[in-house]
């Protein structure tokens, strides 16, 4: 029952933000200026809010102290074992108060907004169809209102939501660059994919588990990389 009403409740959120930023003529028509100068803003502010991600994201680093699966009395963040979720636990792994927990949030809840603005920039930048602009748009809103609540106690199954949700924004995204003609972007991605791919099959299947924390760095260098490029190109 939850699950549903919080589905209903994001497709209706995804449907009033594409109404806000996209409005209509009494014609029917879009307007080209106003879409293209939403879709230029949305770009820049996914742009900024992936950089400030990145500032949180290190600050928050610091203020850890919580240690890993491998040394859980370690004082200092891990690159190597940490995972990012460990910066947004309210408690560290040994049941201790997690300093970092607020900035975590916060830099994750910017992610998410800022992935929601760059789903939304391309679905109106280098939509493959009228049709997938929706597809993106909501699609990706939907996964990243799941992916602000990564930090309950439900990780796992916000994680499934988060894949689930995402697969036709990403796939719409994929088609869209093939369809611009965009090489450099869908190479990216397709590089991009990969490691999210990679993350995703051992974090389920548990194989080579000790070297998740550092592929999931360098899968969120990637994809973020990768968002930030294509904004460019749109802002």
């Amino acid at each position: 029952m939850f699950s549903c009403k919080f589905l209903r409740e994001s497709v209706h959120l995804s449907l009033l933000l594409a109404k806000l930023l996209f409005p209509k003529t009494r014609g029917g028509k879009k307007h080209e200026a106003g879409y293209v100068m939403s879709s230029t803003l949305l770009a820049q502010l996914s742009n900024s809010g992936l950089l400030l991600f990145v500032a949180l994201y290190i600050y928050a680093s610091t203020r850890y102290d919580g240690g890993s699966k491998v040394d859980p009395h370690r004082k200092s963040w891990d690159w190597i074992h940490n995972y990012w979720c460990d910066l947004i636990w309210p408690t560290t792994l040994l049941d201790e108060p997690n300093r970092a927990s607020k900035w975590g949030i916060t830099a994750n809840f910017v992610l998410c907004f800022s992935f929601i603005f760059f789903f939304w920039a391309f679905s109106y930048s280098y939509p493959p169809s009228s049709s997938w602009q929706l597809v993106i748009g909501i699609s990706g809103t939907i996964a990243m209102i799941c992916a602000m609540l990564i930090f309950s106690k439900v990780h796992d199954a916000i994680m499934g939501g988060i894949i689930l949700s995402a697969i036709p924004a990403v796939t719409g995204v994929i088609y869209g660059l093939i369809v611009a003609q965009q090489d450099t972007a869908l190479y990216g991605g397709a590089v991009a994919l990969v490691l999210v791919l990679v993350n995703i099959y051992i974090f389920y299947t548990n194989h080579g588990e000790h070297y998740l924390p550092f592929v999931q760095k360098i899968a969120f260098v990637a994809v973020i990389s990768w968002a930030f490029f294509i904004n460019s190109s749109i802002a």
